[in-house]
């Protein structure tokens, strides 16, 4: 079984990603924790493919998150499930604006990419706004193309229907 979650910022991967790999007993990579340093500042790709790169060669796994196109789509494809969080844009500010909110009250390590000090929210928005309208077009046609006897793909287009997601 390897997962590929992937989807916007704030809706619900990193929770989806961790009860997935708890039930079905898979390592947990986080592209966020790869592709992140210290106050958000990015590290370069040449630094964190490598870890992508052992990672998806492995049999068992879930990835949860984003990084880079040419990432996403080595990724996608040696996925046997597919996982798309596509919920409306509105949907990820809404849950963002929350957990920036609550961001103190975060135990350490559940920050998102493991880093408790928080982007700020006006550069989290942008970069939300260029996923949704750059980033995801391409992933959606990509897991489209892949759907298949080897790869399901499962989209979920609201926040209730992530909380519920099973993958048997």
């Amino acid at each position: 079984m390897r997962i590929a979650l992937i989807g916007n910022a704030a809706g619900g991967k990193s929770t989806l990603s961790r009860r997935l790999a708890d039930t079905h007993d898979l390592p947990l990579y986080e592209i966020d924790k790869w592709q992140w340093g210290p106050g958000w500042e990015p590290k370069p790709e040449a630094e964190y493919a490598p870890l992508h790169e052992a990672a998806i060669e492995g049999e068992r796994w879930v990835i949860d998150g984003m990084g880079t196109g040419p990432l996403i789509n080595a990724r996608l494809r040696r996925a046997t499930d597919i996982i798309l969080i596509d919920l409306p844009i509105w949907q990820h500010y809404w849950l963002a604006a929350e957990r920036q909110r609550r961001w103190q009250d975060l135990p350490p390590g559940e920050h998102p990419g493991g880093n408790d000090i928080p982007v700020s929210t006006r550069d989290l928005f942008e970069m939300m706004h260029k996923v949704a309208t750059v980033y995801l077009p391409n992933v959606r046609k990509w897991a489209e193309d892949l759907e298949g006897p080897d790869t399901r793909l499962h989209v979920l287009h609201d926040i209730e229907e992530v909380g519920r997601f099973e993958l048997t």
